[in-house]
């Protein structure tokens, strides 16, 4: 798990190798260092993921504001080559309308295949897996002690 940051901005980056998903969890306003600390971090935790296997991102954003343009373009850097990553959903947990708008429009201008956006956690994870390549049992054994319902 990478981390960065505090209680009031900041970011917790994790894989889960059992489901094929990718963590990001980021809150509060950032700067530009905090941006490419986050940044750092993604690129580490993508290193094991490969196109020929299929994975996702399950993004909580819901303490996340709209953030400052150079900020945003980190995001949309790495948003870019999401493709090369096997990343073939991302699932994005939002409470504005603003924050959602913003990650539309950079889901869209980077190329990502399919997003969208979910108030719970469970229902994000049940779309992100909802293919013929998800397992029920991925879902059964979701990280930090989360249960299928």
């Amino acid at each position: 798990m990478w981390t960065g940051g505090d209680d009031q901005v900041g970011f917790r980056v994790h894989y889960d190798p059992k489901t094929r998903i990718l963590y990001l969890r980021m809150w509060g306003m950032w700067d530009d260092a905090l941006a490419l600390k986050f940044r750092d971090a993604v690129t580490e935790a993508r290193k094991p993921l490969r196109a020929s296997v299929p994975s996702f991102v399950l993004a909580d954003l819901s303490r996340y504001p709209t953030q400052r343009p150079s900020v945003q373009k980190v995001h949309g850097d790495l948003m870019s080559k999401s493709a090369i990553h096997g990343i073939l959903r991302s699932a994005n947990l939002v409470a504005g309308m603003l924050t959602s708008m913003q990650i539309r429009r950079l889901s869209q201008e980077s190329g990502l295949a399919e997003f969208s956006f979910f108030q719970d956690e469970q229902t994000a994870i049940r779309w992100l897996l909802s293919d013929e390549r998800a397992d029920e049992d991925a879902v059964a054994k979701l990280p930090h002690g989360r249960q299928k319902r």
